[in-house]
Parts: C-alpha cells; sequence; structure tokens
C-alpha cells in the first residue's frame, strides 16, 4: 500500500474514530517525512471531545512548531461533529483569534483560517464573524481570512436553506395520472400513461433544431452537388 493511500485510510478512519494510536503511530515510523505531521491532523479528527481540547490546546501552544501546530488546527473542524464541536465557536472568536494573532509570520494566519468554525453554517457563526470584522481590532492579515470565510460560509448557508425550487410544469399537472409526477408506468400496459397525456416532441437533427416530417411517399431529394 502507498503511503498516500495509507494516508487516506487512516484519516477517513480517523474521523469516525476507528484509528487507534498504534494505527498511527505505525504510520508515523513509516514516513519520517510527513508521518508526525499526519498523525497530529489524524488525532485531531476523531469524534471526541478529549481529542478535540488536546488539538485545540496543542494548535495554539506558544511553543509549537509551526507545521505541527497548523496540522492539528487542520483536523479539528470535522462534518458531521457539529455536536462535539459547538463549544469551540465561542472560544474561536474567544481567544484563538488573538493567540493566532501573536504567532509570527503566516502560522497566525493559517491558524485562524483552520480553526474557524466552519461546519457550523448557521446564522450565529455568520453574526460573530461579522461582529468580529467590525470590531476594527484585526490585522488586515486575519481581516481577509474571516472575510473570505464569511463568503464562503453564507453561501453553504444560503444553499442549505434556499427553498424548493418550483416543481416543473409537468409535475405541477392535475389531469396527469399520478405516475406520471414520478415517471412512472401503467402496470399493465408497461408503457407509461404520461406518453399518452403529454404532447410528444418531435425528433432533433443532429446540429440541432426539430427535424421536418415528411409523408411516407415523399420522395427523397438529395441536395445539389
Amino acid at each position: 500500500m502507498s503511503l498516500e493511500l495509507h494516508r487516506q485510510i487512516l484519516a477517513t478512519l480517523s474521523a469516525v474514530g476507528l484509528a487507534s494510536g498504534a494505527d498511527l503511530d505505525a504510520y508515523a515510523a513509516a514516513d519520517p517525512v510527513g508521518g508526525q505531521v499526519h498523525r497530529a491532523t489524524c488525532r485531531a479528527m476523531r469524534p471526541d471531545p478529549a481529542a478535540k481540547q488536546a488539538a485545540w490546546t496543542a494548535a495554539l501552544a506558544a511553543g509549537q512548531p509551526p507545521h505541527l501546530a497548523v496540522a492539528h488546527a487542520s483536523g479539528v473542524w470535522v462534518p458531521g461533529q457539529e455536536d462535539i464541536l459547538a463549544p469551540f465557536r465561542d472560544r474561536y472568536f474567544g481567544e484563538a483569534l488573538a493567540m493566532a494573532a501573536a504567532r509570527p509570520g503566516r502560522t497566525g494566519p493559517r491558524l485562524a483560517r483552520f480553526l474557524y468554525p466552519a461546519t457550523l453554517a448557521d446564522p450565529v457563526t455568520i453574526a460573530a464573524t461579522e461582529a468580529a470584522l467590525a470590531s476594527g481590532t484585526l490585522a488586515e492579515p486575519f481581516r481577509l481570512v474571516l472575510a473570505e470565510q464569511l463568503m464562503t460560509l453564507c453561501n453553504v448557508h444560503a444553499a442549505w436553506t434556499k427553498p424548493e425550487r418550483a416543481l416543473p410544469a409537468r409535475a405541477r399537472r392535475t389531469d396527469l395520472p399520478a405516475e406520471c409526477l414520478v415517471g412512472g408506468a401503467h402496470p399493465d400496459s408497461g408503457r407509461s400513461d404520461c406518453d399518452d397525456a403529454l404532447p410528444r416532441r418531435r425528433p432533433c437533427r443532429p446540429g440541432g433544431g426539430a427535424a421536418r416530417q415528411r409523408s411516407s411517399d415523399q420522395p427523397i431529394t438529395s441536395s445539389p452537388g
């Protein structure tokens, strides 16, 4: 098994709590280049409050090497773990942003990005993000991070809460047999009653447009040369 495939499998298993510490240690030993980084991320992905707390603390620890700090942070927010992660939303805006701002170089903005509560796409997170942006206390790199996350979060929230699209005219008609609404077939004939109730479409030419219908006795003429 390649290291890349092994890494993907471990991440998937970690997110559902099925990767053991021995599994992660074995991978770290097998991959001397990126093994420690991936082990830190997988530990953070576990659906366990203690694992989330440990990853959160490690990501923001002052003496943590930047690559490991980001590795811990990148595994915290996993879709489907919202119940476990809900308390970390307030902690992000209350403590993590300020602690990340104390990190030098690009590490601080990267931590701000990875620790952002991106999976909690609801009005509470949107309002908290807008309040942080309006506070005037954020340095420009952090403002850019929050502005980008806010735009993404608003798009996700809008998609989740969008009213269902209007049904097509075919489904709205009340004069059709019931099975037409789901594309069913008449149980006796083996074909859909919709075929009789709905108007037929003419076949289309390969170049587009409806094919011109002709009678069977109309001769076929070829176009001049």
